[in-house]
């Protein structure tokens, strides 16, 4: 663009104290646009052009076509911040304003604290919450409203605890003074929930994988140093969270994903792209995947397999050795839990599929794995997941055998050491409320270790899932509702905190760090928290929805474009704080017209007024169409049908032109002051418009309030249709010629002897039958055109006198055209 255009300042805007700061700049004539207050300065488009487009079925006429102005080019915004806010954590907007409505926004700093009243400090790590609302309605109904909230607490996301050095560390991406989101688990969300989280490593390097849900999947190949986001092509499954993911040992960018009620998801390349996983699965169309798991078991050949195992609620287990691109249903079935009487080792008669939970396979046998079920304890094979067998007796689920009332077991975590005991493999089964299980010889006998009891609950805590201390002979479990736990081989569960007051509840994941850097440690995700750090740039786009009531008073969600991020210093806030966000734009485009190549003045027409946040429709169909009804009561002059917009290009068509004639036109942005509290009704200002031509009169150009008078686009067109077919619909433009023809750039006076044929001259004879002048259908570049234009001077160079004239149009077939014009001095 051009110096002085309203390009907005991209660097930190700040209020101060109760003024008010608007990102973007104006020449000195302009000074009244620089608060972004009543008037918006217009710019008019660039890349004006015309071209006549011949109906085929429709009607024929100029289509106008120009470059779209960018929104970040003739938009504004501004702050407006009270003191306090100011002394607080002083608000910080950067960007380009993208949006097409004028808008008003409120930031309300009443952070819910947990139990701790409404204040709190930004990117405090001992709340869960401290949220800010964002409150943007509009009185138009067709704007859309924007609200949402922001958590500005700094206690989730994703933590590393390193037992060789005690420390206990946040993994989420950078921390620098001013962080990089593209880099960082997205701090936009009020919880920022890791709900699943899987790893690979081959001793050298490794990846990371974390689910957060209302968030595509985030990887990490430095640690956890550094995330991207995936892009989950295809994938609907942001308000369906991911339940569990596994990663293929042998190929860190084969991922499988298992959501909540959105079936299974495959991906090949590392997370870019997916696909569905589950088509061979019978029963169900879109399931809840409880459990997905890679397990290394023998080849036949020699050597080791992958297999993935996938639980599918209600419609069965499955097994693929293809790395998950088809499965097959497995033999494991059980008796019907809800018979009167049942028992794990009766005969499955009638048999049932059951949820499978949990997978954990033997460090020492490839081919032995266990599975943790919903109601039947645990199972196991020996053969690699071919054949299952119950592994319950003495201790895990009790036979309802009279006047044995017998005991369901849910198993939800499963952990087999690495050191097996005396009599095989040790395993621990975590259970929904019954504590955990230990077996030392590979399930045939089993002992409880009885858990704490959840204050909440009352019940013991449930167990989501156990990992093995990298160092000591203990195990690590994480809880419901009250965090992480340990337990010492000999010993008893208690209540961890590792280091430091950060992990103490509301875990969801867990598992080995696969990072071969830090081989003593564990992540940990965390739920119900925020990762907010003081000075982030947070996208608005990613703190709001964009809700639309419709006709029947519901509300739909519409995807929000602001293009402005937020930041926050660190300080105290407290209820009484807010801030405002003003921002304006232009309204839409008008489409100008004039008649002829009078430069001094045109007397331009406004023939197209496109209104882009409330366009109104005055034609029942397009304005190409052959018979466009007029609807009574529209502003003609919107023509809202003759506007399309495509990529970067807006069109206007125009078919109120005709053959032979030249026009100028014109496209100027127009606005009618800030609307963003304003309903369309109540808007009582007159329109401002961006400049049409350098030159406007004082009269004509009284609305036109541009930036610059250079900034115009003024274009001359003359329609000059294609060579026609013969001769039947030639005829002379103006007739009579009074003067200079409209559009005679050279001053002179001229006519067109229109819709003339290939190889066509013309004769022009007074009506004494002497011959004037010889014209041929030929332009300066020797290309046929349909037109032929004749500059009233006779074969001597001299302009001929007023009159009655006679003109021939004769083809190279000898066909013919006679008729007269007059001329009129």
């Amino acid at each position: 663009m051009y110096e002085g255009s309203f390009r907005r300042i991209k660097s930190r805007i700040f209020g101060l104290g109760v003024l008010t700061v608007a990102a973007m700049t104006a020449s000195a004539a302009n000074a009244q646009f620089e608060a972004c207050a009543d008037t918006l300065g217009l710019l008019s488009p660039d890349g004006l052009r015309i071209e006549f487009e011949r109906g085929e079925g429709r009607r024929s006429g100029n289509a106008v076509t120009w470059d779209l102005v960018p929104q970040d080019d003739a938009a504004c915004y501004r702050l407006a911040v009270s003191p306090a806010t100011v002394a607080g954590p002083n608000p910080q907007i950067i960007g380009d304003y993208d949006d097409i409505y004028d808008r008003f926004i409120e930031f309300v700093l009443a952070p819910r604290a947990n139990g701790s009243g409404n204040s709190g400090a930004v990117g405090d790590v001992t709340q869960d919450r401290l949220t800010i609302l964002i409150q943007g309605t509009h009185p138009n109904p067709v704007v859309p409203s924007v609200n949402g909230g922001l958590n500005v607490s700094n206690r989730g996301g994703l933590f590393r605890v390193d037992f060789a050095n005690g420390r206990t560390q946040q993994v989420n991406g950078p921390t620098n003074e001013v962080p990089s989101i593209e880099n960082r688990i997205p701090p936009h969300l009020s919880t920022t929930n890791i709900t699943a989280l899987a790893g690979w490593s081959d001793g050298a390097s490794s990846v990371i994988y974390a689910a957060v849900e209302g968030l595509p999947l985030v990887r990490s190949e430095d640690g956890g140093a550094t995330w991207r986001e995936t892009a989950l092509d295809g994938v609907d499954i942001i308000n369906r969270p991911i339940l569990t993911m596994a990663v293929s040992p042998t190929n860190p960018d084969i991922l499988l994903l298992g959501t909540n009620n959105r079936g299974l998801w495959r991906s090949t390349d590392g997370g870019a792209t997916f696909a569905r996983a589950d088509q061979s699965f019978v029963g169900g169309s879109s399931p809840r995947i409880h459990w997905v798991s890679f397990v290394q078991v023998s080849a036949p050949g020699g050597g080791t397999r992958d297999r993935v195992f996938v639980s599918a609620s209600g419609i069965g287990f499955y097994v693929s050795d293809d790395d998950g691109a088809t499965f097959t249903k497995s033999s494991l079935q059980v008796p019907d839990p809800n018979l009167p009487t049942f028992c794990y080792d009766a005969p499955p008669d009638p048999a049932v599929t059951p949820v499978v939970r949990a997978l954990a396979s033997s460090p020492t046998n490839p081919d032995t794995i266990y599975i943790g079920l919903q109601s039947w304890g645990v199972y196991k094979s020996t053969d690699g997941g071919d054949s299952w067998v119950a592994a319950n007796d003495n201790g895990l689920v009790e036979c309802a055998i009279p006047p044995n009332p017998g005991r369901k077991v849910n198993v939800l975590s499963l952990l087999v050491e690495k050191t097996p005991g005396g009599g095989g493999d040790v395993v621990w089964a975590g259970t929904d409320f019954d504590g955990s299980y230990l077996s030392g010889d590979g399930g045939d006998l089993w002992g409880t270790k009885p858990t704490p009891t959840d204050s909440t609950t009352g019940a013991p805590e449930r167990i989501l899932a156990m990992v093995e201390h990298p160092l000591e002979d203990a195990v690590i479990a994480t809880t419901a509702q009250n965090g992480l736990m340990r337990l010492a081989a000999a010993g008893d569960w208690e209540y961890w905190t590792p280091a430091e007051p950060l992990l103490t509840k509301r875990l969801a994941s867990l598992m080995l760090n696969p990072d071969p850097t830090r081989p003593s440690s564990i992540l940990v995700g965390t739920t119900g928290a925020g990762v907010y750090l003081p000075g982030s740039d947070v996208p608005l786009d990613r703190l709001v929805k964009a809700t639309l009531p419709t006709g029947s008073g519901n509300v739909i969600e519409i995807e929000s474009n602001l293009g402005l991020t937020l930041g926050l210093s660190a300080a105290d806030i407290d209820s009484s704080d807010s801030f405002q966000l003003i921002a304006q734009t232009f309204q839409g485009y008008a489409v100008w017209r004039a008649e002829g190549n009078n430069l001094e003045t045109p007397g331009w027409k406004l023939i197209g007024l496109y209104d882009q946040t409330n366009p109104e429709f005055c034609f029942i169909g397009g304005c190409e169409s052959t018979s466009p009804q007029f609807i009574p009561g529209c502003f003609a002059d919107k023509r809202s049908n003759c506007f399309t917009f495509a990529g970067n290009e807006g069109r206007f068509f125009d078919a109120d032109v005709f053959n032979g004639f030249t026009y100028q036109y014109a496209v100027s942005t127009f606005d009618y002051g800030y609307s963003g509290n304003t309903s369309p009704e109540a808007v009582s200002t007159e329109l401002l418009f961006s400049p049409r031509t350098a030159n406007e009169s004082a009269v004509e150009s009284a609305l036109f309030l541009g930036v610059k008078p250079e900034n115009y686009n003024r274009v001359t067109f003359q329609v000059n249709v294609d060579i026609a077919a013969d001769l039947d619909n030639v005829f002379v433009v103006p007739n009579p010629l009074r003067g200079r023809a409209g559009w005679d750039d050279r001053g002179e006076s001229s006519v067109r002897f229109v819709n003339v044929t290939p190889g066509a001259k013309c004769e022009v004879f007074n009506l004494a039958g002497d011959l004037v002048a010889t014209i041929f259908n030929r332009v300066t570049s020797n290309e046929e055109r349909g037109n032929i234009e004749w500059d009233t001077r006779n074969q001597t160079g001299r302009q001929v006198s007023s009159g009655v004239y006679i003109y021939r149009i004769t083809d190279p077939q000898g066909n013919e055209l006679i008729s007269r014009f007059t001329i009129i001095r």
